[in-house]
């Protein structure tokens, strides 16, 4: 019964429901279908379907990177929709930015991913899809990189404002995502469950509960499956086959970083926040993070205070899926969500005698595998670092505390992967 294409009131199909839908009831319009064109279903009994029918809309799909668009697809604009895999949709993912993967879409002109591979694209006025590709963003040697702050903050904390000139001896890549959970399941091959009690996570969230030893032992392993040199060297412990349990954390003898090798491994301290200050890495500056309550955003007001649309933290109960929100100088989530392990030993202040090494101001020099218990840094703000006060002092650049020990487990903690460019 539905009119003739192009006519007023025309409808498109939009797949088939369990429940007949009276076209006067826009309230019944909202319900989505079980079964769409091309879909198969088995049934015990006589089952009578019913058609749905919906208004057309017009998706236009972009590479963003690729080598050519995906034909435009119509779709019903009351329905979820379902989104095909960059593979199926442009062919050899080759087609991708070079080292990068496919993420997600995004509604066209942003970089804030709607919809994952495999999900469902959700009813509303989108007309255009960009895809989105996660990789590593490079930061090249050089001189003048300044990092620590001159300013008083909130707490009193004096352990962050010895500013400090930083150089590289190395070019390095610096993910431009937390570590997901999928990215951890596919190389540790374990679910959360084996190690953690009472924790479900999905697979887009940043992944944590994971300690500063076993962030490591993730390191060394995707090495491996990417067929790159590891950067650590573990003593007491096999990393190749050891499996996370609830016991507590993994631990080594001793671990030392080569930073010539190109594997992955944790960033320093100073590697992460040149990252992060992106175009501000010639000046001392004190940026805060954007406060998140809900979906509302704050401002926390200090000197220094910056309002960003790029990260999140405050009172949420757990994290949002990393790259859902757009990035700052390239990195998805570098202001927020959780906090993430570097490679250092936390030190009281920054050593000016280490600013011409790839560790910069770490405690821990290139081959460095002394005091592998003492506490580690951890970076950036989290989810739930709460709104003023102490807590609201986490959410900035320059933020230092105490560090965790090594083999802490934290909810609101997590990682991401950095890695040596080598000739």
């Amino acid at each position: 019964n539905a009119s003739t294409e192009g006519q007023p009131g025309y409808k498109m199909f939009g797949g088939w429901s369990l429940s007949q839908i009276v076209p006067t009831d826009a309230s019944a319009n909202t319900e989505t279908p079980l079964y769409f064109d091309g879909d198969t279903a088995a049934f015990t009994e006589d089952t009578t379907l019913y058609a749905r029918w919906g208004t057309p809309r017009t998706i236009t799909f972009n590479s963003n990177g690729g080598k050519e668009n995906h034909p435009s697809q119509v779709v019903v604009e009351e329905f979820e929709m379902p989104i095909t895999k960059v593979s199926e949709t442009f062919g050899d993912e080759t087609n991708a930015p070079t080292g990068k993967e496919f993420a997600g879409w995004a509604e066209g002109g942003t970089k804030q991913i709607i919809v994952r591979d495999g999900k469902k694209l959700p009813a509303g006025t989108i007309t255009t899809l960009d895809a989105i590709w996660m990789g590593m963003e490079t930061i090249d040697k050089g001189t003048q990189w300044k990092i620590g702050t001159t300013l008083e903050s909130p707490n009193g904390n004096s352990k962050e404002r010895k500013p400090i000139a930083v150089s590289f001896e190395n070019s390095y890549l610096l993910s431009d995502h937390e570590v997901t959970y999928l990215e951890w399941k596919t190389v540790m091959k374990q679910q959360i469950g084996d190690f953690v009690d009472n924790v479900v996570l999905n697979d887009y969230e940043p992944m944590r509960y994971i300690s500063w030893y076993e962030a490591i032992i993730y390191c060394n392993r995707k090495s491996v499956e990417d067929k790159l040199e590891p950067a650590y060297e573990i003593t007491g412990c096999d990393w190749q086959t050891v499996k996370l349990n609830k016991n507590g954390s993994v631990k080594f003898d001793t671990v030392k970083c080569d930073f010539t090798k190109n594997g992955y491994r944790l960033p320093t301290e100073a590697e992460w926040e040149c990252a992060a200050r992106g175009s501000s890495r010639a000046q001392i500056t004190d940026k805060y993070l954007t406060v998140i309550v809900g979906s509302t955003y704050e401002k926390w007001e200090e000197v220094g205070q910056e309002l960003s649309k790029y990260g999140r933290a405050g009172n949420l109960d757990k994290p949002l899926n990393v790259m859902s929100l757009e990035p700052q100088n390239g990195y998805y989530d570098i202001f927020g969500n959780v906090h993430e392990w570097c490679w250092d030993n936390y030190e009281n202040s920054y050593s000016s005698a280490r600013n011409t090494n790839q560790a910069a101001f770490s405690g821990l020099d290139l081959y460095d595998a002394t005091n592998i218990t003492t506490n580690k840094v951890f970076r950036g703000g989290a989810y739930n670092s709460g709104l003023g006060g102490a807590n609201a002092n986490w959410q900035r650049i320059t933020y230092r505390d105490t560090g965790n020990a090594p083999t802490v487990r934290l909810a609101e903690l997590g990682f991401r992967v950095c890695r040596t460019v080598t000739p």
